[in-house]
Formats: structure tokens, sequence, C-alpha cells
């Protein structure tokens, strides 16, 4: 799932039942812990940098809390224009904050970015 999608409650099931699938095929079993993520913006929109900051921190927190081992992290960021100030003074605190946020131990895999045009 990517952005702004809203799913049925069936859609969200089948989506659910492809992810349970693609797991078994991965070899997950019973009784093996699987965590999938899903965290919102709101933090950084306040204070980018520090909301960057602490939301992975607090991901990755709480990945640890139970019991499990983060191996990577992956952002997906969405901007507005940067021709906009707002925008680059957003685009500019997440970045930031989110590198501050990889020197925890937990390497990152990559990131995505999306400028939404007007």
């Amino acid at each position: 799932m990517d952005g702004d999608q809203r799913f049925t409650y069936r859609q969200f099931q089948e989506r659910v039942n492809q992810l349970g699938h693609a797991l078994l095929s991965l070899g997950v079993g019973e009784g093996d812990r699987v965590c999938i993520l899903s965290r919102t913006t709101t933090p950084s929109a306040v204070e980018p940098y520090e909301g960057a900051a602490t939301g992975v921190g607090g991901i990755v927190r709480d990945i640890f809390a139970m019991g499990a081992r983060p191996i990577a992290i992956l952002d997906s960021l969405r901007f507005g224009p940067l021709t906009e100030a707002r925008s680059r003074y957003l685009f500019e605190g997440v970045v930031a904050g989110i590198s501050v946020s990889q020197e925890q131990g937990c390497p990152g895999m990559g990131t995505s970015v999306t400028i939404v045009e007007g």
C-alpha cells in the first residue's frame, strides 16, 4: 500500500491474505515474528527535523520492544512543490532528521522521494 490509497475492508483483507502467502513462500512459519509498520508524517509537518528523527527512532524502538530485530529502514517521503518555501522547509528538515535517525545502528535500505507538483 502506498500513499493516500484507500481500501474497503474486503480489499484490505485481500491484501493481508496476499502478504500472508508471500511470507509463507519466503519460509516464514508459525511462531516466527514479523513486523510490518506504517507511519504517518504528522510530527514532521509540525517540526520537520525532530519529527522525522524521533519518528524513525520510535519505530525502531517499537520493533525491539516486540522482541524483533530490525534489519533495515526504508523511507517513503512525499512533499509538495519545492518551489514553495514551506515545502522546501519540510523537505530539508525531514531529510536531515532521517539522516540523524539512521545513526542508531539499523542501516538505511533506501529512501523514495516523491515531489507532488501543483
